[in-house]
């Protein structure tokens, strides 16, 4: 790249362009939108040394299968307008962009996929305005979950989590999420046995739950649910759980027969 793009404001790159190693933000000074998909040599994102912060426009990210990139590159990644930002399929990164809590200061939604080598949330923690989280296969970042400090996240409404085939029987330990969530869902967690009723109860402003494709968890907890929760929602491989919740023939019924909406698979029971 020799050219300054003064005027561009989105930009998708996808991966026919396999000679991309270095992608120079500084010649987009426009740019509000950025996909980067399957750039198979893409190492890095770079930034004039002269100009901080360096992403004054941008607000929306993606970064997709691209198996070299390893870094934000060497000065602080600074977008103090991103509100939308997803990582997915990057088996060599180890770590998520420093100082996001004070760089990614408008950072609203967050989506983490098959991120494998990410092991937490940078120093500082998340951003204090992100309203959405989700975490899909990303093993050591799962395994690490007790130092998220997600509690801090007043703002927090949905978080998602797929554990994949990981070790993670129960979920959520107590203090992991923040009183302000309102939808919690389960994806693919394959292992998972119980939803931790101690992690759940604090959970005040929760109003939906969701849970797909968990085919070991057991049931409802035996405390019962939040008292705000308004929809219940079970579906794909989970046997035992939708046996245990027919309506007035299931064994959890009477735990959940108070909730306004019920879904399992594609039928409303209540």
């Amino acid at each position: 790249m020799c050219h300054c793009y003064a005027s561009l404001e989105q930009l998708r790159i996808e991966d026919s362009c396999n000679s991309l190693r270095c992608f120079s933000l500084h010649f987009f000074p426009k740019l509000k939108r950025l996909a980067l998909n399957g750039c198979k040599h893409l190492e890095t994102l770079s930034s004039s040394e002269e100009h901080q912060p360096f992403i004054t426009s941008l607000s929306w990210l993606q970064i997709w299968g691209c198996p070299k990139f390893v870094t934000f590159g060497k000065r602080e990644f600074s977008a103090p307008k991103l509100e939308w930002f997803r990582i997915a399929d990057m088996e060599n990164l180890k770590s998520l962009p420093e100082q996001m809590h004070t760089l990614l200061l408008s950072l609203g939604e967050l989506i983490l996929i098959d991120c494998l080598l990410v092991e937490s949330f940078s120093e500082g923690g998340l951003p204090t305005k992100i309203r959405e989280l989700s975490i899909y296969h990303c093993s050591k970042l799962i395994a690490s979950r007790m130092n998220w400090g997600l509690c801090r996240l007043h703002s927090l409404q949905y978080f998602c989590i797929s554990c994949g085939y990981d070790n993670v029987e129960s979920f959520p330990e107590k203090g992991l999420l923040p009183t302000s969530l309102s939808t919690l869902s389960f994806y693919e967690c394959w292992n998972l046995k119980s939803v931790h009723h101690k992690g759940l109860l604090c959970l005040i402003s929760l109003k939906e739950l969701s849970i797909t494709d968990c085919p070991k968890l057991q049931g409802i907890p035996a405390e019962g649910l939040p008292g705000s929760l308004s929809i219940l929602k079970v579906r794909g491989l989970c046997p035992m759980a939708k046996q245990r919740c027919q309506k007035e023939k299931g064994e959890d019924w009477h735990k959940i027969a108070h909730i306004p909406c019920i879904q399992i698979d594609e039928e409303i029971i209540t």
